[in-house]
């Protein structure tokens, strides 16, 4: 049993034309994942810059409230300061319309008006 030339040749084009198609194939996998890869990274870089700014944005907002922290326990201290002096200027004055109701009322019982 010989095998002819030219029909060995035509079984060798053939395997080598096959191959040409799978190594095609193939290479057009490999492109898309590589395809696939790239916008991958291409989103998580998109994530990182938004998780960057998330942080930046986070980090200004506890300054803020910080700020806001220390200025309202400035603002009660304040108010308590405001308190005390009023109740220091107020308490004289209270003694004063206390001294000034005796003395209506003794003018009133005096002149006989009630």
């Amino acid at each position: 049993m010989s095998i002819d030339k030219d029909v060995l040749e035509e079984f060798k084009n053939e395997i080598v034309h096959e191959f040409r198609i799978y190594t095609e194939s193939i290479n057009s996998h490999v492109q898309q994942v590589a395809e696939g890869h790239e916008l991958l990274n291409e989103k998580i870089d998109r994530l990182q810059e938004g998780q960057t700014e998330l942080i930046t944005r986070v980090d200004r907002l506890e300054l803020t409230t910080l700020k806001l922290e220390q200025g309202q326990t400035k603002l009660e201290q304040e108010i308590k300061r405001t308190r005390v002096e009023l109740g220091e200027k107020i308490d004289p004055i209270n003694e004063g319309l206390d001294n000034h109701e005796g003395r209506i009322t003794y003018l009133e019982k005096k002149s006989g008006v009630f």
